[in-house]
């Protein structure tokens, strides 16, 4: 006979609970088993030290297997309470776990929140390069990523290849790690994330778009090209030498759009997407309104008082707008409207470049795009930050720990809350 939703609820509520106490009673609580370990061999004199110390070291490899087995432990209750309670047909424990989230998702239901504060990206003061580090801590639904390393921690990016070790301009290579101590077994996680991964720099030429960078135009003004582009109005645009990077830029003279479709692109919809323009209106003052478009979400900013060149990133009012299943579209069957909007202006002209769509990485639960600068970076460039997190719901903090997973969740009271 099945469970109901209810039961294995309260099911998978003691099984974390075992998990759980077994490692405050390792690691957290007043008296834990990691401190009288230390205390023991801070206090070894006498022959027997070898044979019990190799005791010790079985006794806490056991330890730390048992809660390593936790995925096991609680696998099958997750699917059975994935198909019984939200009917699904998942035969992983993965596949159980997301199904899980979409259906509390749509009761609407929740766990308590891991509560994490994602700290600034800070640029060491020294950096050549003036590119940013920009992230989505943000899913599709507007729920924290709270996917990431137990501990929180302090992470680095650094700029290991640049243009004197092969990489091209603005496509340099960097790495992004923790800095901490690292995990070591299940008793003892550390204080940053252990794995280390490459990020490349990325500016329009990497992304999804033909000609972001609007390097590509011809003809002069009233009747310039470009590339990729389609123009409501081309005796508004003209080309300029004024540019973010590259040799030049686009000018908009006057009210109107240029618009390109994402018709033969695949996009990861399990990934978020980044729309970022870069513009500057305080050569001759532009006013009015710049819009970024992707498919069926924009970003809007009043030109008013920026100086120099500015950045306008998808998603700044509403972080869940970069995920596909929130701007997706097939524009009269033709795909996704990639499109820069001037609007309401009354005097001035505006350039825009380096206009790029793309994927960001995943690194610690979170996804990440190192944006070139209009100076490139070179080798040993680096950014510092550290997250923390309180780890208060413990349902989420284990379901993070083991499977790299999150629910929809909450700071008030949880429709289903620890034990």
């Amino acid at each position: 006979m099945g469970a109901s939703k209810s039961e294995l609820w309260t099911q998978v509520r003691y099984l974390v609970k075992i998990l759980d106490e077994l490692y405050k009673f390792c690691a957290t609580n007043t008296t834990n088993y990691n401190a009288v370990e230390e205390l023991l061999q801070e206090a070894y004199v006498g022959t027997h030290v070898g044979a019990t110390q190799q005791q010790l070291s079985n006794v806490r490899n056991s330890l730390s297997a048992v809660m390593k087995n936790g995925t096991g432990l609680l696998q099958a209750a997750l699917i059975e309470l994935a198909k019984n309670g939200y009917n699904s047909t998942a035969t992983t424990v993965n596949q159980a776990i997301d199904d899980i989230y979409d259906g509390m998702q749509a009761v609407p239901e929740t766990v308590k929140e891991r509560d994490y504060t994602f700290a600034a990206i800070s640029a060491w003061g020294s950096n050549n390069g003036n590119g940013t580090v920009l992230r989505v801590t943000k899913d599709k639904n507007a729920h924290d990523l709270e996917s990431g390393c137990f501990p929180g921690g302090t992470i680095k990016i650094r700029v290991t290849k640049d243009f004197a070790q092969g990489r091209t301009s603005g496509n340099e290579e960097a790495l992004i790690y923790g800095s901490g101590e690292v995990k070591t077994d299940e008793l003892t996680v550390g204080t940053a994330p252990a794995e280390i991964k490459t990020l490349a720099a990325q500016a329009a030429t990497n992304g999804l778009l033909t000609n972001g960078d609007f390097e590509t135009q011809g003809g002069t003004a009233p009747a310039i090209t470009l590339t990729g582009w389609t123009m409501s109005n081309v005796t508004k645009l003209d080309t300029s030498a004024t540019v973010y990077r590259g040799s030049k830029s686009l000018k908009f003279t006057d009210n109107c759009n240029i618009l390109q479709y994402l018709a033969s692109v695949t996009i990861d919809p399990t990934r978020p997407v980044m729309a970022i323009v870069h513009f500057n209106r305080s050569a001759d003052a532009c006013d009015g309104t710049l819009t970024l478009r992707l498919g069926t979400k924009t970003e809007a900013v009043t030109l008013a008082a920026q100086s120099g060149w500015t950045t306008l990133i998808l998603g700044t009012t509403t972080p869940a707008d970069v995920w596909y299943d929130n701007f997706k579209e097939d524009y009269s069957g033709a795909g996704i409207r990639a499109q820069l909007t001037l609007a309401s202006r009354t005097g001035g002209s505006l350039l825009v470049d380096e206009f790029i769509v793309i994927q960001p990485s995943l690194y610690d639960g979170k996804y990440w795009l190192l944006k070139a600068g209009s100076t490139d970076f070179l080798k040993e460039d680096y950014w510092t930050f550290a997250d923390t997190v309180a780890n208060t719901g413990r349902i989420q903090t284990w379901l993070a720990r083991l499977f790299g997973k999150h629910w929809p969740h909450t700071s008030g009271t949880p429709t289903y809350a620890d034990l």
